[in-house]
C-alpha cells in the first residue's frame, strides 16, 4: 500500500534472500544504490503521469459499493487509491492489480493469497481488510481500512528519536499485532518504518494516546494452507519487497523462517526508534546484508546516552542472530516491556531533580519509590514515578508536614492536650502503687 523507497529498499526472489541483480538472483536487477536518484525520479514521474490519466478515478465497483476517488501511489502489484464506501460514506483503501498481471495465474493468486492473509489478523493494531472481489473485466480489488496518522519514518525524521517511554509504548503495541497474526501461523516479514503507522486517539481517560497500525500484512507469508493452487514455480517468481535494514540474518541468508524473524525486525524498529537510525546502514545492499547476518550492533547508548540500560538489554535481545537468544515469542516481549513499564511507572509528575508531590486533604505528602535508584545504569534525568492507589499509600516512604499557624494559637492547644494526657498517665500510676485511682 505504499511506493517504494528506492534508496533504501530492495525486491528480493521469492524466499532466497537475493537482491534483485545479486550473483545467483533469478530475476532482472532493479538498478542497484548508484541508480537510486533516477529511480526515484522515474517513480516520482509515472506516479503524476498514472494519477493525471487513470481509468479508475470516479469509477464504482463492488457492484456500486465502492467508489475510487483519488490515485495515491504503485507498488510491484497494482495502484492504491483512496476511496468512499458510498452507504456508509467512509473513506477506505482500494488497491487494484495492475491489468498487466491479470494474466499471469501466479500474480493473481498472490493479490488473492495476499488479501487472504491480511484478512485473516483481526486486531485493533493492525489495518483491517474489509473486503476482496473480482470485477466482471477480471479487475482485482482489496478494499482496508482508511487510516490517518503518520508512519514512524516520517514522525523519526521530523521529531529525532523517541523518548525511552514512548518507544516501550510503540514496541509493545507492535508486538501485540505480532502476537495476534503468529497465532494464526502469519508471518509479517516485512516490518519497517514506512508501513508502521502512529495515530493519535483519546483515550478513556481522556487523554491522547499513540494507537499502533501495522499495515501489508498482505505481503505476510502464511504458514498454513490456505486452499489455493500453487503452481510449479511458484516460489522461484514471487517477489517480496523489504529492507535489508530490517531483515534477520535467517531472511538475509534465505532460510526457512518462523515468528522470531518479526521479533529480529521488532528489534530493528526499536533501535530506530531510540536512535533515529536502524543498527546497520550504508553502503551497498549485499553490504547490509552481510553486516545482518555477521556484525554485532553497536549499543543503542553509544548513539543516544539517555537510552536506559534495561531498554537497552531488551533492543540487543532481539538482534541477536541466532533466532534461540532472542525472545521467543511476541508474548514473551509483551511481557518484558510491561514490566518494565511497571518498573517506571507512569510518566505523569515527573521533574528533574525532586520527588513525587500529591496533596491530601491540605497536607503535603512526599512519595519515593522504594525501587528507585535499583539500577545504577537505569536512570532517566528524573526519578521513576509510581502512581499510588490511595489504598496502598501507607506502605509507601511517607514525610507529611502540617503548615504552621501564625498566631501561635495551634501550639498552645496542643501543649493544653499534652498536660491533660501526662495528668491521666500519673494518676493510674499512682493508682497502681496506692491502691487508688484519682483522675483531675
Amino acid at each position: 500500500m505504499r511506493a517504494p523507497t528506492p534508496s533504501t529498499s530492495t525486491r528480493l526472489c521469492g524466499e532466497s534472500g537475493i537482491p534483485r541483480g545479486a550473483p545467483g538472483a533469478r530475476l532482472v536487477p532493479s538498478g542497484g544504490q548508484g541508480s537510486a536518484l533516477a529511480t526515484t525520479l522515474a517513480i516520482t514521474v509515472a506516479n503524476v503521469l498514472a494519477s493525471a490519466s487513470d481509468p479508475f478515478e470516479g469509477r464504482e465497483i463492488a457492484g456500486g459499493k465502492y467508489r475510487i476517488e483519488k490515485y495515491r501511489e504503485s507498488d510491484e502489484l497494482g495502484r492504491t487509491y483512496l476511496a468512499r464506501h458510498l452507504k456508509l460514506d467512509r473513506l477506505v483503501i482500494a488497491r487494484v492489480l495492475h491489468g498487466s498481471h491479470l494474466s499471469d495465474e501466479l500474480l493473481v493468486n498472490r493479490f488473492n493469497r495476499a488479501g487472504l492473509a491480511a484478512s485473516r489478523v483481526r486486531h485493533p493494531n493492525v489495518v483491517d481488510v474489509v473486503d476482496l472481489g473480482e470485477e466482471s473485466d477480471g479487475t482485482l480489488y482489496l478494499i482496508s481500512e482508511y487510516i490517518d496518522g503518520q508512519s514512524l519514518a516520517e514522525l523519526v525524521a521530523l521529531e529525532g528519536p523517541m523518548p525511552a517511554r514512548r518507544v516501550v509504548d510503540v514496541i509493545k503495541q507492535i508486538a501485540a499485532a505480532l502476537q495476534s497474526a503468529h497465532r494464526l501461523g502469519v508471518i509479517h516479514r516485512d516490518l519497517q518504518p514506512d508501513i508502521v503507522h502512529l495515530l493519535t486517539r483519546e483515550s478513556d481517560d481522556g487523554e491522547l494516546a499513540d494507537v499502533v497500525k501495522v499495515l501489508d500484512f498482505g505481503v505476510a507469508k502464511m504458514d498454513v494452507p490456505l486452499g489455493l493452487d500453487r503452481s510449479t514455480g511458484h516460489r522461484t517468481i514471487e517477489m517480496v519487497s523489504g529492507r535489508p535494514e530490517y531483515m534477520s540474518p535467517e531472511q538475509c541468508n534465505g532460510q526457512t523462517l518462523d515468528a522470531r524473524s518479526d521479533l529480529y525486525a521488532c528489534g530493528c524498529l526499536a533501535y530506530f526508534l531510540a536512535t533515529g537510525q536502524p543498527p546497520f546502514s550504508g553502503g551497498a545492499l549485499l553490504e547490509i546484508l552481510m553486516k545482518q547476518v555477521k556484525e554485532q550492533p553497536a549499543p543503542p547508548s553509544k548513539h543516544v546516552p539517555r537510552i536506559p540500560a534495561s531498554l537497552e538489554a531488551i533492543i540487543l535481545k532481539l538482534l541477536a542472530k541466532k533466532p534461540e537468544g532472542r525472545f521467543q515469542s511476541a508474548r514473551e516481549l509483551r511481557d518484558a516491556l510491561g514490566r518494565l513499564q511497571l518498573m517506571w511507572g507512569p510518566a505523569e509528575s515527573e521533574a528533574a531533580g525532586i520527588d513525587v508531590d500529591i496533596s491530601l486533604g491540605g497536607e503535603t505528602v512526599e512519595i519515593r519509590n522504594p525501587t528507585a535508584g535499583a539500577e545504577a545504569n537505569d536512570e532517566f534525568a528524573t526519578p521513576p514515578v509510581v502512581r499510588v492507589p490511595r489504598r496502598q499509600r501507607q506502605r509507601q516512604t511517607v514525610i507529611m508536614e502540617r503548615p504552621q499557624t501564625q498566631d501561635g494559637k495551634g501550639a498552645a492547644i496542643r501543649m493544653m492536650a499534652y498536660a491533660v494526657l501526662l495528668a491521666i498517665a500519673l494518676g493510674v500510676f499512682a493508682g497502681l502503687y496506692f491502691g487508688e485511682v484519682y483522675v483531675p
